[in-house]
């Protein structure tokens, strides 16, 4: 239908912050530990986190680094 937004079942813009709480979880990391390891404020991993402010594709690589898996796994494409 015309003027109709559907969205992509591929679409992964959510899946990254959902899978960044549930890896920094599993790992036993809070937010503030996060922050201080890549350089960023706490309400940046909060704001991640909460679908709030996409992550950065720079951030991404550091991030998947950070908690031990591949940018892949961090995307959740694996």
């Amino acid at each position: 239908m015309a003027g109709t937004l559907t969205k992509r079942s591929n679409d992964t813009g959510m899946a990254v912050p959902n899978r960044l709480r549930e890896l920094r979880d599993e790992r036993g990391l809070t937010r503030r530990e996060v922050a201080l390891r890549l350089d960023v404020t706490e309400s940046t991993i909060v704001r991640w986190e909460a679908f709030e402010r996409r992550i950065p594709d720079e951030r991404k690589l550091e991030l998947a680094e950070l908690l031990g898996v591949t940018p892949s796994e961090l995307m959740g494409w694996d």
